[in-house]
């Protein structure tokens, strides 16, 4: 059991194992309540075509019926993907997939915004780009203080060959300069971007809702453009953070932290029909 502040708590069931098949990794996520319920299958390949490019299997299944929305909504996606890994520092990843999903089931109450947008099923191919770099690791760095950095970049194309076509685009950038012994200072950024690439609108299930673990302080799905009490969702967020840690010991031989953050940013922007 664990709890998720965006969906409350949750059962949940793991398995991960190197070598599940010759010189593959395999892993298993299964996370479920009155409301979520959750499936995530990856197996992952190094050096399977050289010494520098990778290959990775995911399969991500997830049916919301939320407590908090007038809808409900279910998707499953599978992607075959490259990893070019040309040191350890960066990261490139190709990878071409199938997402089926839906928003159905919402309420004759709701919005009429969201009424408008209830789909059935939507089957198409994707495509993913990814980009991965971080730097300043490394025990000795690290033990002087070094500054940590990392960048990650996704682009996904969904909805490929239908008038659904979306562009979504996603970044989250983050440092970490520890200082005085047992302090450090985090900052961290994320944004993201999805728009219609055929004069089609987005559906509150392709926006983004920042709210608990994506921004601290707000209630899940709480940021972001309304309509009366309904969560509308935006075609594009920004949340930055700021925030200084300090180690306090351990407890039950786990270590432990606390800290103090500030955190801003903004869901904004929605179309429909």
């Amino acid at each position: 059991m664990s709890y998720v502040s965006d969906a409350g708590v949750v059962g949940e069931l793991s398995f991960e194992q190197y070598n599940l098949f010759p010189d593959t990794y395999g892993a298993l996520h299964l996370s479920f309540n009155a409301e979520v319920k959750a499936l995530e299958a990856h197996l992952y390949r190094a050096d399977a075509f050289s010494e520098t490019l990778d290959f990775g299997i995911d399969l991500v299944a997830r049916e919301a019926q939320l407590d908090d929305t007038n809808y409900s909504e279910r998707g499953v996606r599978a992607e075959p993907y490259l990893a070019w890994t040309p040191d350890e520092d960066a990261r490139l990843e190709l990878g071409l997939g199938w997402r089926s999903y839906r928003m159905y089931d919402v309420d004759g109450a709701a919005s009429a915004l969201l009424l408008r947008e209830e789909t059935g099923e939507i089957s198409a191919p994707y495509l993913r780009m990814s980009a991965v770099y971080s730097g300043g690791r490394g025990g000795d760095d690290e033990a002087a203080g070094a500054l940590e950095y990392g960048l990650r970049l996704d682009h996904y194309l969904w909805n490929i060959g239908t008038g659904e076509a979306l562009s979504d685009s996603r970044l989250e950038a983050s440092v970490t300069q520890p200082f005085g012994g047992s302090y450090r200072l985090l900052g961290t950024v994320r944004a993201g971007s999805v728009t219609g690439l055929n004069g089609n609108d987005t559906r509150a299930v392709d926006r983004f809702f920042p709210g608990a673990d994506s921004f601290r302080g707000f209630a899940p799905r709480g940021i972001g453009p309304l309509d009366g009490d309904d969560r509308l969702g935006g075609n594009s967020y920004l949340v930055g953070s700021v925030e200084v840690q300090r180690d306090i010991g351990k407890v039950l031989s786990l270590p432990m932290q606390a800290g103090l953050f500030v955190e801003a940013g903004s869901a904004w922007g929605w179309t429909t029909r």
